[in-house]
């Protein structure tokens, strides 16, 4: 079923209250408000989208259960209120602590007036890829850090950046971006001095963090912008995704 847009009066639009009571009284309805204040209209998830979002809510849970002290994660039944005036329900949300915290507890009962950090939009058959595009633009606008749009049908995924102005023919070929963290992985047949050129080169074009993990000679180097490349011997250690990637941790020994 495609969305229905429930057009409302200017002079008679909602308040955000208002709103509330609407979806709570029509919980199996999904409803969204857009910027000019109409209202969409959707239908429950299909049973393979329901079944996609249980296995995004449940990978991403686990990191979140190991990183409580960094912020607080939402599915889709929960509603933000953007600084447009929209009222948008992603598939997955996260919000870091410092901010949610600052909420007062009647703001966090409704539906909050904050926009998440990260999100996480996953395509249905009935949904418009043009339109969820726009809506991934519409949250980096409204103060989102990081938006994914996963796309099961055409086995596509977007990116979405503050700043990061590539067009979206641009992302969905070879992107003209350096990406911020990289690793390559020796092979039997590679050259180690031409791999080592290769990360130099890495750093050189704007990554931030780049590993060469050598299973052959036990061996792993570190490269970082303005440092020296750091050496890992025997596979004993643990990489660190540092400031980058915080939280996340590659064990060496499990490529001994």
């Amino acid at each position: 079923m495609e969305s229905l847009i429930l057009k409302i009066p200017k002079e008679d639009s909602l308040t955000d209250d208002e709103l509330f009571r609407i979806c709570n009284a029509n919980k199996e309805l999904r409803i969204e408000r857009d910027e000019s204040g109409q209202l969409i209209i959707m239908s429950p998830a299909g049973s393979f989208s329901s079944n996609r979002n249980f296995i995004l809510n449940g990978l991403f849970s686990q990191w979140v259960e190991s990183h409580l002290d960094l912020g607080y994660a939402f599915d889709s039944s929960g509603g933000f209120i953007l600084p447009d005036n929209s009222m948008r329900s992603p598939d997955t949300a996260w919000i870091k602590k410092d901010r949610w915290d600052s909420l007062t507890v009647e703001a966090r009962e409704k539906f909050a007036p904050i926009c998440p950090d990260f999100i996480v939009e996953l395509r249905s058959k009935s949904d418009s890829l043009g339109q969820l595009k726009k809506k991934m633009e519409a949250w980096i606008a409204n103060g989102c850090q990081l938006a994914w749009l996963i796309d099961p049908i055409e086995k596509k995924a977007y990116i979405y950046k503050p700043n990061f102005s590539l067009t979206v023919e641009a992302r969905e070929k070879f992107a003209p971006i350096c990406p911020d963290f990289i690793v390559e992985l020796r092979s039997k047949s590679d050259s180690l001095s031409e791999l080592k050129k290769k990360m130099e080169a890495w750093i050189t074009n704007g990554c931030e963090l780049a590993w060469l993990i050598d299973p052959i000679e036990r061996k792993a180097y570190i490269y970082k912008p303005n440092a020296p490349m750091r050496e890992l011997n025997d596979f004993s250690g643990k990489l660190s995704g540092e400031n980058l990637l915080p939280g996340f941790e590659l064990d060496l020994k499990r490529f001994a």
